[in-house]
């Protein structure tokens, strides 16, 4: 199917599916007529995410950090939990009114909660006037009266006026602060009441839980004055400065000065000052009738703003709502059977998850703002829900943060102070080696220690060459001189003075290489010097003394050789001591070696483990620095705010209806012409030419469209005409191939009956005569019409049998001398087709009606046709649609405006470019 052939579908059926779409509408309209409005509420909170700065580092701004701040803020928003508590916080409200309260719930919508809820559901709301919840059940016996019923006393108190006093008894696994959450009061003002300067309290203990004054008519009752003094608080191991801040109301910064807290950390069994004994005291009242007074339970904060007063004020924090909640809490967690969790979990308007759901939350933009938006049909509803939402949002979110990084705060502290202890033993462990050992400097040490030795063993050397060069040089003097002279120089002065000449010069060597910088050996050295001098001279006076007047063998002087000896003697003697003493320092450098060597190792280790210990130290102490500065990052985007309270709605938005009305109009027009569409695209009805075409395999000669009884726009006698005048022409054409005998016989055949053989036949006819042709018609049936060319035969079994057309109408004879002769056969499946006869005819017209399916039965009748005529016949199609006459005629005849003519050609000029 085209587009054109869309086109044309639309155009048929046009009517159709206006009336239809306008019916549906009107149906739709009377319908929703008592649609209720929707009421729409909101709110926008103030985070403090944004613009806090969330650091990651110091400088570095985490976009990513504050991104998932935001996402954890709508999270929490959302969550099951928090539409839970939603939900069974409104039902209570709810169940405890008795009688509808526009403020929170209209009349019908409160009919119908009452209704719904069964009497057992509504048994759990608490609906007391008492200003006090009654203490809890005791677990002891019925017969101690002081836990098992509420205790109240009416005592005087020191202005002369009566008051009742509600007690409750403490149990063994009870606190104080859970006692507090217990009866909605706190923490500081149960401690006031019972005059506690710390939180320790013990089994069996009275506390006063609820006050009320009682006063006389004309009675003043004069200011009171409690004791001054603070209120101390014992901390738990479990317990954070933040979480205590929290619970008693107060601000950090508060909670640090008034303890001279160096830091956040707190000790398990810390006594901290929470507050003041004489804080938010009674002063007095005024005269009045009788009449009671309750002590009023003031959860505000100072410096809250007005919203969150107003907030504080309007959320329903009395303990009937709140033993309500756990009443209904308790009851829901049952089994998964019971009326409050299928009101959580089916469809229920204002209380199942589903109609909760409907809240919508997003950020404005990249501000600190989120907007919490909800619609409901209760403008009451609408307002409390969110009122109820805020709340427990920024409840829950502060419990979320308190303790979101206190646990790595306290951890990372610990390891700093374990590798602050780490540090401090290896620099310990070092400073000790150092004194033992006599370390100042190792390295400088053994730099100085490896250059002395290096000088030594240069000296060393030097020494030895010399000593070696003395010994030579006695030697080679001693064979110079002769026996005698060598005898006497073993003389015993000689030998004398040698000998201590030796020890001098020995001494004077070690003390040389022992003298340090400040030089303690030197006058020591001098000393021996100036005597070694000294035994030179007496020993070469000696020696002079022997040798003056003789020579040597080669008649040298005896005197210049042992000069030269001499010299040669001491020297040697001298190096001799100087090798002596460097071989003592060359032992002693061993031994330092020997010592230092492993000293130097050990040093290393030492100092590997303060590298160590330091590296860690300093990253912990980093990841410390984090972490306290993202616990003031959550601090500081832990503050959220009401900025603007959920109004209560006046008025509902604009309903939906005519928008409802408008899309039903849309949806029945469009499903109704794509429904025709595709009734149209599985419709096996021939319609088309191209159809028949196709399903026949024969050339289509003529279509006659359904022609309707009224007039319309389309010239259909014009087109009959036309149609008729295309069939006689190819009547013509067929005569003018088969020769020119008289007559020329056509047949019109048919499979069923009432498939316009007879209509077709008659406009042949009545139009070849009117042309003037001679033709004569035969018919199987009546056929009324002003010409006289219209004869009838019977097909009975003569019909059956006839080979010729005069077999055919002898029963009732006529001339057949006519140039034309028009046979209207009768139904192919319904009668048995003369076979001679239909040899004789000249061509075959095959009529099918287009609404109705080609079957099995045409093709065959076709096919048996075609086996027994000389030409093939050819389709008269009758009864299609007018669109499908384009194909035979061209352009339909009718009347169109401008517009049509304009889309008419250019879907024309469209499918030429094809």
């Amino acid at each position: 199917m085209n587009f054109l052939q869309l086109i044309r579908l639309f155009i048929r059926y046009f009517w159709l599916l206006l009336f239809s779409a306008l019916f549906t509408s009107v149906l739709v309209y009377f319908f929703t007529r008592e649609l209720p409005g929707i009421y729409v509420s909101k709110a926008k909170v103030y985070t403090g995410i944004a613009s806090s700065g969330v650091e990651s580092k110091p400088g570095f701004f985490d976009i990513y950090g504050q991104t998932n701040a935001f996402d954890n803020l709508l999270s929490i928003i959302t969550s099951r939990e928090t539409l839970e508590e939603v939900s069974l916080r409104l039902l209570a409200k709810h169940l405890l009114l008795d009688k509808p309260d526009p403020k929170f719930i209209s009349e019908k919508n409160y009919e119908e909660l009452m209704k719904l809820v069964p009497p057992d559901v509504k048994a759990l709301a608490v609906k007391t006037r008492s200003s006090s919840p009654p203490p809890p059940t005791s677990a002891k016996p019925d017969t101690d009266t002081n836990s098992a019923t509420p205790q109240e006393e009416i005592k005087q108190n020191d202005n002369q006026q009566n008051t009742t006093v509600a007690y409750h008894i403490v149990q063994p696994d009870e606190t104080l602060y859970s006692i507090s959450r217990k009866y909605n009061l706190p923490l500081v003002t149960l401690m006031r009441l019972n005059n506690l300067s710390d939180n320790n309290i013990k089994p069996g203990q009275k506390l006063i839980v609820s006050e009320t004054a009682v006063t006389e008519k004309n009675t003043p009752a004069p200011s009171s004055a409690e004791e001054d003094g603070k209120i101390y608080y014992i901390t738990t191991a479990t317990e954070s400065i933040e979480s205590i801040a929290q619970k008693f109301n107060i601000s950090v910064k508060d909670l640090i000065i008034w303890n001279s807290l160096k830091d956040r950390q707190i000790a398990a069994g810390q006594k901290l000052i929470v507050g003041n004994k004489n804080d938010n005291a009674e002063t007095g009242s005024k005269p009045s009738n009788t009449a009671k007074i309750t002590i009023p339970v003031d959860e505000e904060v100072v410096g809250q703003s007005a919203l969150e007063k107003r907030l504080n004020r309007d959320y329903d924090t009395s303990w009937q709502l709140e033993q309500t909640v756990r009443n209904l809490y308790n009851y829901k967690m049952k089994n998964d059977t019971n009326f409050i969790y299928g009101l959580l979990n089916y469809d229920y308007k204002h209380y199942s998850i589903k109609a909760l759901s409907k809240i919508s939350v997003y950020r404005l933009q990249s501000s600190d703002l989120i907007e919490i938006t909800y619609e409901t049909d209760d403008p009451g509803v609408c307002q409390y829900t969110l009122i109820i939402l805020c709340k427990i949002l920024i409840k829950n979110f502060k419990l979320i943060k308190a303790n979101q990084s206190d646990a790595v705060v306290e951890y990372f502290t610990e390891q700093v102070r374990k590798a602050q202890e780490r540090l401090q033993n290896a620099e310990d462990e070092l400073l000790m080696f150092n004194k033992q050992h006599n370390i100042i400097n190792y390295d400088e040490q053994t730099k100085n220690i490896a250059a002395k030795k290096e000088e030594l063993e240069s000296a060393y050397q030097d020494e030895k060459m010399n000593m070696a060069s003395a010994q030579a040089a006695i030697k080679k003097l001693e064979n110079k001189i002769s026996s005698q002279a060598r005898i006497n120089l073993s003389n015993e002065e000689i030998i004398s003075k040698r000998n201590e000449l030796s020890e001098i010069t020995t001494r004077i060597a070690y003390l040389e290489t022992e003298n340090d910088q400040n030089n303690q050996y030197s006058a020591e050295i001098r000393t021996l010097k100036i005597r070694a001098e000294k035994l030179k001279a007496e020993l070469e006076k000696a020696i002079n003394n022997v040798y003056s007047l003789l020579n040597t063998t080669e008649g040298i002087p005896m005197k210049d050789i042992l000069n030269q000896w001499l010299e040669n003697v001491i020297r040697y003697e001298e190096s001799k001591a100087k090798v002596d003493a460097y071989n003592s320092r060359r032992i002693e450098f061993e031994r330092n070696y020997e010592t230092f060597a492993p000293l130097g190792a050990q040093l290393k280790r030492i100092e590997r483990e303060i590298s160590v210990a330091e590296q860690e130290y300093l990253a912990l102490l980093s990841s410390l620095n984090e972490a306290k500065l993202r616990q003031q990052n959550i601090e500081l985007t832990s503050n959220v705010k009401v900025i603007d309270y959920p109004y209560f709605p006046l008025s509902p938005k604009s309903t939906k209806r005519k928008f409802i009305v408008g899309l039903s109009f849309i949806f029945v027009f469009i499903s109704l012409f794509i429904l025709l569409i595709i009734i149209d695209f599985f419709d096996k009805k021939i319609k088309t030419p191209e159809r028949v075409r196709a399903y026949s395999k024969l050339e289509v000669a003529g279509v006659y469209p359904l022609f309707p009884e009224r007039k319309k726009k389309i010239d259909y006698p014009l087109i009959k005409e036309r149609i008729t005048d295309l069939i006689i022409q190819d009547i013509n054409l067929g005569k003018t191939a088969t020769g020119s005998k008289k007559p020329n016989i056509t047949g019109f055949f048919s499979t069923k009956e009432h498939e316009g053989k007879s209509f077709i036949l008659r406009c042949v006819g009545e139009r070849m005569n009117h042309y003037g042709l001679d033709v004569l018609c035969l018919t199987h049936q009546q056929i009324t019409s002003e010409a006289d060319i219209f004869k009838t035969y019977e097909p009975g079994i003569s019909y059956n049998i006839s080979q010729n057309i005069e077999d055919l109408i002898k029963n009732n004879p006529f001339s057949l001398n006519h140039e034309y002769l028009l046979i209207e056969f009768p139904a192919l499946l319904t009668h048995n087709f003369p076979s001679d006869l239909i040899k004789n005819i000249d061509q075959a017209y095959y009529i099918c009606n287009a609404r109705r399916p080609w079957t099995e039965a045409d093709t065959k009748s076709v096919e048996s046709l075609k086996a027994l005529l000389k030409r093939e016949p050819k389709i008269i199609l009758n009864g299609s649609v007018t669109e499908s006459l384009e194909s035979i005629l061209g352009e339909v005849p009718r009347k169109r405006s401008k517009l049509r003519k304009f889309v008419k050609r250019l879907l024309f000029r469209k499918k030429l470019t094809q």
